[in-house]
């Protein structure tokens, strides 16, 4: 666990997101989920409190560890695999995709800034969901 506080800059993202993007706008278009301004404020702030309270503890521990690639196995650091089914659960993976594959359909902007919330909480363990 890092000793660390996790460094958030939510407030920074919503201004970004709502006050110039407009992305609540975007996705009250007829090819998106129809998400108003208050579903996607509650996701991006669950985003940032899964990120502080489950990503951000593995951050250290991924440091430490690493991936290691021995008798033809690799072997990540020990929390990464249940953390990786926390997020699939928790629905990460999904934000952008089509209602019909199991997604949000929510407009890629609000995905890629969501993504950036979960994978800065650690970078080791950003490229995992994309694998």
């Amino acid at each position: 666990m890092s000793r660390t506080p996790y460094p958030t800059h939510a407030q920074d993202l919503a201004f970004v997101l709502f006050d110039w993007l407009k992305v609540h706008e975007v996705a009250a278009r007829d090819a998106y989920s129809g998400a108003g301004i208050d579903e996607l404020e509650m996701i991006l702030s669950e985003a940032t409190r899964f990120a502080r309270d489950v990503v951000w503890p593995t951050n250290a521990v991924g440091d430490r560890e690493g991936c290691r690639f021995e008798d033809g196995r690799v072997t990540t650091p020990a929390p990464f695999k249940a953390l990786y089914a926390r997020y699939l659960e928790a629905g990460w993976m999904a934000l952008t995709a089509a209602e019909r594959y199991g997604g949000a359909n929510l407009p890629h902007s609000f995905g890629i800034a969501v993504g950036e919330v979960l994978q800065g909480a650690n970078i080791a363990f950003g490229p995992y969901p994309g694998l």
